[in-house]
């Protein structure tokens, strides 16, 4: 499926007027972004509005609680939030969601951040390029 990209803004200039291609075409997957306010949360946003996902923004790991009883194909999770452990965040969604499991994958600056005793289902080490991010995106969203 080729994705065509209306100009972007807030991205990086690289990423400005690009056509993506994905393996799998993703059937508009509903994602939890849970990042607080930077250059790279605008830019995941924006790859994951270019892809037709419905997403939904929590800044704050309490804002991520409260949204995680919608139900969601997939948490993208910043392990820097302002108020709560993420690893704590991940352990309550986990606790919490609905029957089937929601994939939690951990957005990081350092790959020594991830604990071995996780809820964690993947990671995302930033910044990522772009076709890469797709790749993850396509991988966990079916």
């Amino acid at each position: 499926m080729q994705i065509a990209t209306p100009s972007i803004q807030t991205c990086p200039a690289p990423f400005k007027q690009r056509s993506f291609k994905t393996e799998a075409a993703l059937s508009t997957p509903a994602i939890l972004l849970v990042e607080a306010p930077q250059v790279s949360q605008e830019f995941h946003l924006n790859i994951l509005r270019l892809l037709g996902c419905r997403i939904d923004l929590a800044s704050t790991g309490r804002q991520a609680l409260a949204l995680s009883k919608h139900h969601y194909d997939l948490i993208l999770l910043d392990l820097n939030l302002p108020d709560l452990c993420s690893f704590k965040v991940s352990k309550a969604i986990k606790k919490h969601h609905h029957p089937t499991p929601v994939p939690i994958i951990a957005l990081m600056t350092d790959e020594h951040q991830l604990q071995e005793q996780t809820d964690i289902d993947g990671f995302i080490l930033k910044p990522v390029p772009a076709e890469k991010f797709i790749s993850i995106l396509t991988h966990w969203v079916k």
